[in-house]
């Protein structure tokens, strides 16, 4: 699996994981952290850009 690490707004780690898993099935968050998440997707690299 690809590893990948996605920066968002700071104050949303509460809801990340729900937002990556429905954005990309089949991911696995690695770990949240304030503003910066890092996950495994084995899915089209593509669909990771364009999602986070």
């Amino acid at each position: 699996m690809n590893e990948y690490i996605s920066s968002f707004t700071t104050g949303f780690g509460s809801v990340i994981r729900r937002a990556l898993a429905l954005s990309l099935p089949g991911a696995e968050t690695i770990a949240v952290y304030d503003g910066l998440v890092h996950y495994r997707y084995d899915g089209d690299p593509a669909a990771a850009r364009r999602t986070l």
